[in-house]
């Protein structure tokens, strides 16, 4: 099992894309619209915008179903 990395959870995300030459990476999203949110940024937004590669974005519902 890998070691945890510490970090920014956009920098843990993206990083291991490039390193391993990710084709597809996949973030959940519960689609929540918070001023916080909006203010500061989600994670799968800034993960979809600092990817070397593509992203796939999946929204779950309320219940975190897909």
């Amino acid at each position: 099992m890998p070691a945890a990395e510490q970090g920014e959870a956009v920098d843990v995300l993206v990083a291991p894309a490039g390193r391993h030459g990710a084709d597809l990476p996949v973030v959940g999203d519960r689609g929540l619209n918070s001023l916080a949110g909006r203010l500061l940024g989600s994670v799968p937004s800034g993960v979809t915008h600092r990817s070397p590669c593509d992203v796939l974005v999946v929204r779950t519902t309320p219940g975190g179903r897909c």
